[in-house]
C-alpha cells in the first residue's frame, strides 16, 4: 500500500469501526462524510504530501451523492501555493476505481499534470457502470429505495439493474 493509501486508511478506516458503531448505536454505517475536524486533519496531513509531490489530483465519487468532494475542495484552498486539482468523477464504486487506476497508469507513464487531467476527463466521459442487485435489502436500509418498492421487488424476485446518471446525480433503473 502506498504511503498516501496508508494515511487514508489510518485516517478514515479504523479496525472494527463499523461493528463497534452498530453495537453502540444499533445501526450500521452507511457513509462517511468528512467533518470540519477531518478537513483540518486532511489539510495538515495534506501539506506533508505537498512537500513531497509537485501536484495532487484528488478523485471523488459524485458530489451530488457525497460531501467528500466539497470537503476536499475546501481543504485544497487551505494550501494556496499547492497545485491541487479536485475532480468529481460522476462515478461510484467500480467506475470510480477504474478512473483512479487509469489516472495512476498515466502518472506512472510520466505524463504531465495537464495530460493526466485530460486523460481523466476522457475516462470519465467513457466510463459507465451497470449495477445488478440480488435483493434490495441494503438499498432499503440505506434509504436509497422506499421500503414498499423494495419489499415488492424482493417478493417478486425482481433483480433490478441500475446505472449512474451522466451527471452523477443518482442511480437510475435501466
Amino acid at each position: 500500500m502506498s504511503k498516501l493509501g496508508e494515511w487514508y486508511a489510518n485516517l478514515f478506516i479504523k479496525n472494527g469501526m463499523a461493528k463497534k458503531r452498530k453495537k453502540k448505536h444499533g445501526r450500521r454505517t452507511k457513509s462517511n462524510k468528512w467533518s470540519r475536524s477531518t478537513d483540518s486533519r486532511s489539510t495538515r496531513n495534506g501539506s506533508i504530501y505537498i512537500s513531497h509531490y509537485e501536484t495532487i489530483i484528488s478523485l471523488h465519487i459524485p458530489k451530488k451523492l457525497s460531501g467528500t468532494y466539497q470537503s476536499a475542495k475546501n481543504a485544497s484552498t487551505q494550501t494556496p501555493d499547492a497545485k491541487i486539482t479536485v475532480i468529481d468523477t460522476n462515478n461510484a464504486s467500480v467506475g470510480n476505481g477504474l478512473i483512479v487506476k487509469y489516472a495512476a497508469k498515466l502518472v506512472k507513464a510520466g505524463k504531465s499534470h495537464e495530460e493526466v487531467l485530460s486523460g481523466i476527463n476522457e475516462a470519465i466521459k467513457k466510463t459507465k457502470i451497470y449495477i445488478g442487485f440480488d435483493n434490495l435489502n441494503s438499498a432499503i436500509k440505506g434509504g436509497r429505495v422506499k421500503p414498499i418498492i423494495g419489499s415488492i421487488c424482493n417478493f417478486l424476485n425482481i433483480k433490478p439493474i441500475m446505472s449512474m446518471k451522466k451527471d452523477g446525480s443518482k442511480l437510475s433503473l435501466i
